[in-house]
């Protein structure tokens, strides 16, 4: 048998490390479909690390959460930045969220609240399941920090709140390399704040949400499709024209899912 070169052994190497961490088999190159293999190649580029460092220590917007509380009246204390995303490794389909919520500033996982319940049943019904979730999904947000818990007058309760325009503005570049550097095949898009920005970086106007999900894009040669928000507080799928909608970005997703899974 051929000797693996220095790089091949070197990307061995790595694999067994990272596949411990992600709980799945050492040789799962040889398990798994081509598409998913590149969940653990070129891991340890460090572009990538550089990029998720860089992310994880920023504070560019501390003043600005310094302002905001995470959870009054039980937690009536200053946020602090505290930047949540995915792990620093590749993968085939980048999910963009608005923001952190509360559960994700307290537990420091992406998608680890309500929405991200929800999300995993949409991606299920795609053909991608809950224990798969992580491992084939770069899961980031527009605005990296969770962003404080605001008073809902109509609501007559605190919720999560959107991030403001100067956080989102500080966070955009970062999406744009993440983008680049991760290189998925799919970006999803979630809620109205996601396809805004997500639309920016495309070159594109920035439209009513109920006209563009179901529909999808390019943006740097990629597929972007668009979602409503999955949070249970999200109104739009109370209309029965978004709900229609909603079906279709999910038979979008599953299409593009099942041709990337065939190689």
């Amino acid at each position: 048998m051929e000797r693996p070169s220095e790089r091949q052994a070197e990307g061995l190497t790595v694999v067994k490390h990272v596949t411990h961490l992600l709980s799945v088999p050492a040789n799962c190159n040889a398990l798994l479909p081509s598409i998913w293999r590149t969940v653990i190649c070129d891991m340890s580029l460090p572009e990538r690390k550089e990029l998720d460092d860089r992310i994880r220590g920023c504070t560019k917007c501390r003043e600005i959460l310094g302002g905001r509380r995470v959870n009054p009246p039980n937690q009536d204390e200053p946020v602090a930045p505290k930047p949540i995303l995915s792990a620093a490794l590749v993968r085939p389909i980048m999910v963009v969220g608005q923001a952190p919520g509360l559960t994700e500033y307290l537990t420091g996982l992406p998608f680890s609240g309500g929405a991200g319940i929800e999300l995993r049943r949409i991606f299920a019904q795609c053909g991608i399941l809950s224990d798969e979730f992580d491992r084939l999904i770069y899961q980031t947000s527009i605005s990296k920090c969770f962003c404080g818990r605001i008073w809902n007058n109509r609501q007559g309760q605190f919720e999560d709140a959107p991030p403001p325009a100067a956080v989102a503005d500080n966070c955009l570049p970062y999406l744009s390399e993440q983008i680049r550097l991760f290189d998925p095949k799919i970006i999803v898009s979630l809620g109205r704040l996601a396809a805004d920005r997500l639309r920016d970086l495309a070159g594109l106007p920035r439209k009513p949400l109920r006209e563009i999900v179901g529909t999808q894009d390019i943006l740097l040669n990629r597929k972007l499709i668009y979602f409503g928000h999955p949070s249970r507080k999200s109104f739009f799928n109370n209309d029965a024209s978004n709900r229609q909608s909603s079906l279709i970005a999910i038979k979008l997703l599953s299409a593009e899912i099942k041709r990337i899974k065939s190689g």
